[in-house]
């Protein structure tokens, strides 16, 4: 999946700024410090909503194969007993 654009400037200013405070001394740019900070990052997974059969993305992929998911903008309404997410 193509990473749409984003402008890094603001952000490593910041980061910058930041090192400055706490370091006393600028310890370079943010993307200097991409292979560090990429160790942390799980792959992300979109799975169908349950309700919907829109797409809900997953922070990772540790999730059980064949689980329900239900998407941030569905109605909690939805939730509930009538599709079988919730036990009686």
């Amino acid at each position: 999946m193509p990473t749409p654009d984003f402008n890094i400037a603001p952000v490593d200013e910041a980061f910058r700024t930041l090192s400055k405070i706490l370091f006393g001394r600028d310890v370079g740019s943010l993307k200097d410090f991409s292979p560090y900070l990429k160790e942390a990052m799980m792959p992300y997974t979109i799975e169908p909503s349950c309700i919907s059969g829109g797409q809900v993305y997953m922070s990772n992929n540790l999730y059980p194969k064949g689980g329900k998911f239900v998407g941030p903008g569905e109605p909690f309404s939805c939730r509930g007993r009538k599709h079988g997410l919730l036990r009686q």
